[in-house]
């Protein structure tokens, strides 16, 4: 073989190697293409899902609040309707007295 068959098989290969070359940067490219869009898409569903939770948990103080405020009317509407019978007993006691004396 002599010395431009070298060169000639050296450019080819050089072709080659180049070639290669450029098919792996390319496939690295889309890998991290598609990477950074799969990345971006596990980043969105990890969000939802964390704006799901945080809205579960916001409805369920919610209603254990409503419950809570529930809770309260019905004390203070008793509570109310107590002091209402007592003084209504107070006062008829006091008619009674006034009356008997």
């Amino acid at each position: 073989m002599n010395t431009l068959d070298q060169i000639k098989q050296t450019e080819n290969q050089a072709q080659k190697n180049i070639e290669q070359a450029n098919k792996d940067i390319e496939k690295q490219i889309n890998d991290t293409g598609i990477k950074g869009e799969n990345s971006l898409q596990d980043s969105e569903n990890q969000l939802s899902s964390q704006i799901a939770e945080v809205i579960g948990q916001a409805k369920q103080e919610i209603q254990t609040l409503k419950s809570a405020n529930e809770r309260d009317k019905k004390d203070q509407l008793q509570k109310l309707s107590d002091i209402d019978n007592k003084t209504l007993d107070q006062a008829a006691k006091e008619v009674i007295k006034n009356i008997t004396t």
